[in-house]
C-alpha cells in the first residue's frame, strides 16, 4: 500500500482555488472585507502566505457555501466553528493510517463534527439536519502543488 502524504501547509492560490476564486487576490480581498477566520501561518515561500490544513479546510467550506449561493459576507459563522487542533489531530490520525476516508458535517445551527467511518457519518448527517459534508480526505490530498510539502 503506498503511504499518501497530506501536506501541512499550501498556498494562497491553492486556498483560492478551493474556495472557488479565479484568482489569490480576488480571495485575500474577500477574507479582508468579510473578516472571515482564514489567516496565514506567518511563513512565507516564494512570496506568498502559506496556511495550514485547518485554513485549507475553512476554504473548502467556503467554496462549498459559495457553491449553494451563500454570499462570503455570511459565510464567517460556518467557518468559526472548525477548529484548529481537532482538524490537524484527525489529519495526522489520517496520515498515521496511510490514508482512509475523513468527513467534516457542520450544521447551520452550530457545531461541526469529523468523522472517519461511513456509518459514523450517515448518523451525523442524520442528527444535524440540513448539514453541510465535505469529504476533506480527497480535497486535502488533491488540493496541493509538489512543492508545497516542501515548505512545511
Amino acid at each position: 500500500m503506498i503511504e499518501q502524504v497530506i501536506p501541512t501547509s499550501f498556498f494562497t492560490r491553492t486556498l483560492a482555488r478551493c474556495a472557488g476564486y479565479p484568482s489569490a487576490q480576488r480571495f485575500l480581498c474577500d477574507v479582508v472585507r468579510h473578516d472571515l477566520p482564514i489567516r496565514d501561518s506567518g511563513s512565507r515561500l516564494w512570496r506568498d502566505n502559506l496556511y495550514r490544513r485547518s485554513d485549507l479546510v475553512k476554504a473548502l467550506v467556503l467554496g462549498k457555501l459559495r457553491t449553494l449561493g451563500f454570499p462570503a459576507s455570511k459565510a464567517g459563522p460556518w467557518l468559526n466553528q472548525i477548529d484548529h487542533d481537532e482538524v490537524e489531530q484527525a489529519m495526522a490520525k489520517l496520515q498515521a493510517r496511510g490514508g482512509g476516508n475523513l468527513w467534516l458535517v457542520i450544521s447551520p445551527l452550530g457545531g461541526s463534527l469529523l468523522v472517519d467511518h461511513a456509518a459514523a457519518l450517515a448518523n451525523a448527517v442524520s442528527d444535524f439536519e440540513e448539514s453541510l459534508t465535505i469529504d476533506l480526505a480527497g480535497a486535502l490530498i488533491g488540493n496541493h502543488e509538489p512543492h508545497e510539502e516542501e515548505a512545511a
